[in-house]
């Protein structure tokens, strides 16, 4: 079972949706077209399915052409002690994914921003953007199934692919009508419309078009952090988003369901204790090999 994305006229697509009898997963619309999350349960190929292209040849995706156009990494983020004993547990899911879909695997070791909370140091995606055209970005804590499809193909490159923290299915949501007035106050940031959606950015997919968003703030509030900067920015700066599927940013603490379906787990430090958190990762990395979901 494997999703899709279609694009095309709202017509067509349509027209050939009915004809295949897919179920629609998610929906994204902007001013280039219509964009669909389809699952379909038939299909082996984890690539898109794209369906009347009017743009560039070189900008279809899964075709030669674009993949040969793009540059790209996947980037996490390994500073201090715990984060290095996690990265022993995960990262070797993370380079895996990273070799299979054919980009970089990146890390950020160092601090760029002194005394400010850590969290913030993933505004460095910014600089790496200098040299890549689109970036796969997983926090450290996070493990990756062999088979997940390519995130590359599934978020076209003007959107930012991320997964709204208020979906009906997260059992621990946050309080943003709450927090958010007090949060750009302390940022000296205008209040946006951000239509009741939080995203969680442990798991982002951005390309260079969307450098701004990674641009520092004036100050750096430690209540929210580096996430609730980036959400903020997201919705001022006005770009268009493709929520992803819970099962791509599965966080067992805070959404209901088991999350078999899971292609990245996303363990949050935040919420359990570092000896937590790791027997956890090791015994769903355990689960995987034995459904034959990850490698050896």
């Amino acid at each position: 079972m494997h999703l899709k994305i279609v694009v095309g006229d709202l017509r067509g697509l349509v027209e050939d949706l009915v004809k295949r009898s897919f179920k629609i997963l998610n929906v994204a619309v902007d001013r280039r077209g219509t964009y669909v999350y389809l699952e379909d349960h038939e299909e082996k190929d984890p690539g898109p399915v794209v369906l009347g292209w009017t743009g560039r040849p070189d900008q279809k995706p899964n075709t030669i052409e674009y993949q040969k156009r793009i540059k790209a990494a996947v980037v996490t983020m390994v500073i201090g002690d715990q984060y290095k004993r996690i990265a022993e547990v995960t990262h070797p899911t993370l380079v895996a994914y990273a070799s299979r879909i054919g980009a970089d695997f990146v890390v950020i070791r160092e601090r760029y921003y002194s005394k400010v909370p850590t969290g913030y140091e993933k505004l460095q995606i910014g600089r790496i953007l200098e040299n890549y055209d689109r970036v796969i970005y997983l926090d450290t804590d996070v493990i990756v199934r062999n088979d997940t499809p390519n995130l590359l193909w599934i978020v076209p490159e003007w959107f930012i692919g991320v997964y709204n923290e208020s979906d009906p299915t997260w059992e621990s949501r946050i309080d943003v009508p709450g927090f958010m007035p007090g949060f750009c106050n302390s940022l000296r940031l205008p209040m946006p419309d951000y239509r009741g959606r939080y995203f969680n950015t442990g798991v982002m997919v951005v390309g260079r078009k969307h450098s701004a968003l990674f641009t520092a703030p004036t100050v750096f509030p430690n209540c929210h952090g580096e996430q609730g900067y980036l959400n903020i920015q997201i919705h001022l700066l006005g770009y268009s988003i493709l929520e992803l599927p819970s099962r791509f940013n599965r966080i067992p603490d805070c959404l209901y369901g088991d999350g078999t379906d899971a292609y990245i787990i996303h363990y949050l430090r935040s919420r359990i204790s570092i000896e937590t958190l790791l027997h956890k990762a090791r015994k769903d990395k355990d689960s995987w090999r034995e459904r034959g979901l990850l490698g050896h």
